[in-house]
């Protein structure tokens, strides 16, 4: 990966006494919410018939601090066959995992135990883009879950009831905040 590179030029046609210099040129930029770590900022100053030019350039490091996500996750199902639950009937749940914050959520992992009276619709699971189904049943198990800064995802399966007068159900979300 590599960030995008602007070259912004500013010239000057003054002459610059020995042992002087110009104002200081400040840049304000925007840090995109999936950036690198780290960047470095690298100027380069030329011209005036000076015949030494090692010293140049100048860089600058810059550290990014990356913001922890705060995630907002939401899980709601559909009886596909409308009316009151009854065995035979498929479910269908939908689970958003929506990230508030400007930071990028990289190895996000969902788990999720099949409900208890039901039985897992092999194949029916869909996953974000990028991450992996490990597991299907008896635990759904998805890693590898990306989340764009303020963006969201989206992950639905389907069971079918096959016992029982209630389902009940609940997923999770983790993820590592300090990349260890």
């Amino acid at each position: 990966e590599t960030a995008e590179t602007l070259a912004p030029v500013c010239t000057r046609s003054d002459v610059l006494a020995a042992g002087a210099s110009y104002l200081a040129i400040d840049l304000t930029v925007d840090v995109a919410g999936d950036a690198l770590p780290s960047v470095t900022n690298t100027a380069t100053a030329s011209g005036g018939g000076e015949s030494y030019t090692a010293n140049n350039t100048a860089t600058d490091p810059t550290t990014i601090i990356q913001l922890v996500p705060s995630l907002n996750v939401t899980k709601s199902v559909v009886d596909e066959n409308g009316g009151n639950l009854a065995i035979g009937d498929n479910l269908q749940y939908t689970v958003v995992i929506q990230n508030l914050t400007g930071g990028y959520l990289a190895g996000a992992q969902f788990t999720d135990a099949i409900p208890i009276n039901t039985t897992f619709i092999a194949g029916s699971a869909t996953a974000p883009s990028g991450s992996t189904i490990v597991t299907e049943t008896p635990t759904l198990n998805i890693t590898g879950i990306n989340v764009p800064a303020h963006g969201q995802v989206m992950i639905t399966f389907r069971v079918v009831v096959d016992g029982g007068t209630e389902v009940t159900n609940q997923g999770s979300v983790a993820f590592d905040t300090n990349g260890d």
